[in-house]
C-alpha cells in the first residue's frame, strides 16, 4: 500500500525550514486567486508578468498549506504561516531566482512520471 504523505521541497524561511508541495489544496486557492489555470499562474512568473507580486502570492499560498498540513499531521505543532509582508522580505533580488527554482522543483515533484507500461501512452511512432 502507498504511503501518500507528502514530502515537499524543503525551504528554509526566517530560519525555520518549511516544505513546499502543490498539493490539490494548495493548486485550488492559487488557481482561485488569479482565475486562471495553475499553468497560466506559473507562466506569469516565467515570462514576469506581475512577476514580483504572483511570486509572492504562490509562495504565500504554498507556505499557508504547509502549515496547515503540518498542524493536521502533528496537532501538536502550531507553525504560523509568514504574513504577505513577511514573504515580501524574504523575497529580494538576491534571491528571487532562487526561489522561482524551488517552486517549479515544488511543481516537477508533484507530477507524476509516465509509467512505461501504459498501454494508452502514444508510443511516438508514427503510421504511415
Amino acid at each position: 500500500m502507498s504511503d501518500l504523505r507528502p514530502r515537499g521541497v524543503p525551504i528554509v524561511i526566517g530560519g525555520v525550514e518549511r516544505r513546499i508541495l502543490f498539493t490539490l489544496n494548495a493548486i485550488d486557492a492559487i488557481e482561485s486567486k488569479y482565475d486562471k489555470p495553475l499553468s497560466d499562474v506559473l507562466d506569469m512568473i516565467v515570462e514576469g508578468t506581475l512577476s514580483d507580486h504572483v511570486l509572492r502570492d504562490v509562495l504565500m499560498i504554498l507556505l499557508e498549506d504547509d502549515a496547515e498540513r503540518t498542524h493536521y499531521e502533528h496537532p501538536e505543532k502550531e507553525i504560523a504561516p509568514p504574513t504577505e509582508k513577511e514573504i515580501g522580505w524574504f523575497i529580494g533580488l538576491d534571491n528571487q531566482y532562487l526561489v522561482m527554482g524551488l517552486i517549479f522543483k515544488a511543481y516537477g515533484d508533484s507530477i507524476p512520471e509516465p509509467d512505461g507500461d501504459d498501454p494508452n501512452q502514444e508510443s511516438g511512432r508514427q503510421n504511415g
